[in-house]
């Protein structure tokens, strides 16, 4: 699964936080629509991750889990190229 929230918070340089990450990833979606992968790959957008926490993450997980199908592997696209810590990279 790959994600990235489209919300912003009010007053801030939302390119970054988020619409660098929604672009990234609807670029990587893009890049892969020409290859025949051997897994699925799903694309989700979410939204409220600024004001309301997680919430749509996890109405998502929780139906995945109700669905019997949890992510293997989850890559979220949030802030690329931001460097606050190591572990951003």
């Amino acid at each position: 699964m790959v994600c990235a929230h489209m919300d912003s918070k009010y007053d801030t340089p939302a390119a970054l936080d988020n619409a660098a990450g929604l672009a990234l990833m609807i670029r990587t979606m893009d890049f892969l629509k020409d290859y025949e992968l051997d897994y699925n790959i799903e694309f989700v957008p979410f939204n409220s991750e600024e004001y309301f926490g997680v919430t749509g993450e996890l109405i998502y997980l929780d139906d995945c889990k109700q669905r019997g199908n949890t992510p293997d592997l989850v890559i979220n696209m949030d802030s690329p190229g931001h460097i606050v810590k190591k572990i951003s990279m």
